[in-house]
């Protein structure tokens, strides 16, 4: 057989206990009436904080409220309107500003046709616009280029 032995120190424990025992027992707790706390009469006997077996009692829940049905609330009818409501015109989706192409990307995007044996393509495009190399385009003949290199199939 295990014996535990628990101790346990706190102000106002026994006078906790003893209440306990008292209600209990059924003893005569005395109710104040102008707090919520249980009075212990004076003179009790000691001898209640004897061991009460309990038995433990099955805790049931409550039952959960059933939900209750909501009328819905009749709305008034508007008074019809001289104008019939216009649609609302579709809002623009927001534009994006096409990646700004760069020399970089022209060399990638003919590097890429090249690979896939369109040299002679390539070099067609880059006399179209009077140059041998692609760094001899100008600044402002990039988007052109780009759109000549797309029309070959590069992914620019």
């Amino acid at each position: 057989m295990l014996e535990i032995k628990v101790t346990i120190e706190t102000p106002d424990l026994s006078e906790a206990i003893t209440q306990l025992a008292l209600a209990l027992k059924g003893s005569a707790l005395v109710a104040d009436s102008n707090s919520a706390e249980m009075v212990i009469p004076a003179g009790t006997p000691m001898d209640v904080m004897e061991a009460v077996p309990v038995a433990p009692q099955p805790v049931t829940p409550a039952p959960a409220p059933a939900p209750v049905p909501v009328a819905p609330v009749p709305q008034p009818n508007p008074a019809p309107a001289m104008n019939p409501p216009q649609p609302a015109a579709p809002i623009p989706a927001p534009v994006q500003e096409a990646p700004k192409i760069d020399m970089n990307a022209i060399s990638r995007a003919g590097a890429g046709l090249i690979d896939q044996g369109k040299m002679q393509d390539v070099l067609a495009v880059l006399s179209k616009y009077g140059v041998q190399v692609i760094t001899q385009l100008r600044e402002d003949q990039f988007e052109a280029f780009a759109a000549d290199l797309r029309a070959l199939g590069a992914a620019i």
